[in-house]
């Protein structure tokens, strides 16, 4: 069954494409329970004390700006900003505060009143650089009044520093931590690292599959596995990101599932990390990103393989898989049940013409939406026992259709940036009649990526060379290639 977003202008019918209906559906009898489970590690009290504690951030921001470090209006602004955090302490949770383009969120939950009343401090926090702020128990005012040192700080003093997180190195501040924003960034894909990038990938699948069969035999997820797993391919893209996102070209019709999941992981991961560099933020990604598509376990391999139309029934079955998926995932101890929220809502759309139907002033979470846009992707550059796979360009396009409707806008265009045009793995005929496979996006020219050749005009397989685009004013993409037609396979490149 196809992972696939309805996009704009397509058919709304119950088919085999599982995103294909865009009207909500009845709702999901145990949403509202498992938005309360999801709530685990901020429950509604902690949501809005997130408030009081913003307030404090701002007010020990400009108390370091404008007093004397050792002034006692910065110790008080310290100590009060102390009192509001020990009220998620008490409750056994660390505090993690997200700020995205405009956007403030409490973990993964976006704080939309919040976002409006603090826009100036959102304003300060991207000047500087700050992509995430998380305060963990055991925290003193002595040290948040070091914190505030670099809440305070100027963006001319961060870039002499080097960055907010060496800046917060230079304050030791062993329960406090700075997220960092990021913007894409692109660099060679260089050999170091690949080894490991693989392993990462292929631990991932395997993992996929061991769940798999763990769950049919009625027993449990391993929560160290899991999170083993995630942590590796936070590292191997932190790392070095292209050489894992290459990885996701490796697919297996036979073992579509396995590869899937742990493609989406990749995709998300590399996605997140170009918004921000925060493992905390990226692990939750990842695993729910690995986790995904657990609630088909239940559906059955007939239905979600199935060629032709489904049935309402079987239809029916298929929009529950999230829900069904976040109430497994609540049952599974030691799996961080933040990764809940998103697994229930990778279908919902930005649109909000999704499923499980959500309530009307609910936006779907930051990694729900990130997630979204990776599934859509994958699975529409998969083969599947009822769709033939899409070329990279073309699946590339038909997300960049979906924003504003289907996916995040904002996030699309990173997503657009973070891949190119020509997504890595894709086969390309340049223009002058050479084949060759995209390697990486360049960062400034999307529609001029770094290629590995592997053929001449005339169709003969060479020894691969690889070329940047971007210092070849003399070639350029001609057209996208089916690699079905050219009887090649993308591993054998890689």
């Amino acid at each position: 069954m196809t992972d696939d977003v309805h996009l704009p202008g397509s058919p709304a019918d119950a088919s085999a494409s599982e995103g294909a209906a865009v009207t909500p559906s009845t709702p999901v009898p145990a949403l509202e329970a498992l938005r309360a489970v999801s709530t685990v590690h901020y429950s509604q009290h902690q949501v809005l004390g997130a408030r009081d504690v913003l307030s404090r951030i701002y007010a020990l921001q400009r108390a370091v700006r404008f007093y004397p470090f050792e002034h006692p209006a910065v110790r008080d602004s310290a100590q009060e900003l102390g009192w509001a955090v020990s009220r998620f302490h008490e409750d056994g949770v660390e505090l993690q505060l997200i700020f995205f383009r405009g956007e403030i969120l409490l973990g993964d939950q976006f704080l939309a009143e919040e976002s409006m009343i603090f826009e100036r401090l959102t304003a300060e926090m991207a000047a500087l650089g700050i992509g995430s702020f998380t305060v963990s128990p055991g925290v003193t005012t002595e040290e948040l009044q070091r914190a505030g040192r670099v809440l305070g700080a100027e963006p001319e003093q961060v870039a002499r520093a080097g960055g907010i997180v060496h800046l917060s190195e230079e304050e030791e501040l062993p329960h406090v931590r700075f997220g960092v924003v990021m913007e894409a960034e692109y660099g060679a894909a260089g050999t170091s690292g690949e080894e490991r990038a693989f392993l990462a990938f292929a631990n991932a699948v395997d993992l996929v599959e061991e769940m798999d069969d763990s769950l049919e035999r009625g027993q449990g997820v391993d929560p160290v596995q899991v999170r083993g797993a995630v942590r590796s391919l936070v590292d191997g893209i932190l790392s070095n990101r292209y050489s894992i996102l290459q990885l996701t070209a490796l697919k297996s019709f036979d073992e579509y599932t396995f590869y899937h999941s742990a493609n989406v992981a990749v995709l998300s991961i590399a996605l997140g990390s170009a918004i921000l560099e925060d493992e905390q933020f990226l692990s939750l990604l990842g695993t729910a990103a690995l986790l995904h598509d657990i609630g088909k376990l239940g559906v059955g391999l007939d239905v979600v393989n199935k060629t032709g139309q489904l049935t309402p029934q079987e239809w029916e079955a298929m929009r529950n898989h999230p829900a069904a998926g976040a109430q497994m995932v609540a049952l599974m101890a030691g799996i961080d049940k933040a990764a809940i929220v998103p697994i229930l809502e990778h279908h919902m759309r930005w649109d909000g013409k999704g499923y499980p139907v959500r309530a009307a002033v609910r936006r779907q979470a930051l990694a729900s939406r990130i997630i979204a846009i990776a599934d859509t992707y994958d699975a529409m550059t998969s083969r599947r026992a009822y769709s033939a796979a899409r070329t990279q360009d073309e699946a590339m396009s038909l997300v960049v259709r979906g924003a504003g409707s289907a996916f995040d806008p904002e996030l699309v265009r990173v997503f657009v940036h973070l891949m190119g045009v020509f997504p890595p793995q894709s086969f390309v005929r340049l223009t002058s009649g050479e084949v060759g496979l995209v390697l990486e996006p360049d960062p400034v020219d999307p529609l001029r990526p770094v290629i590995r050749i592997i053929s001449t005009p005339d169709g003969m397989l060479i020894a691969p060379v690889d070329i940047a685009l971007a210092g070849r004013q003399d070639l350029s993409i001609e057209s996208s290639l089916d690699p079905r037609l050219l009887n090649v396979a993308v591993e054998d490149y890689l």
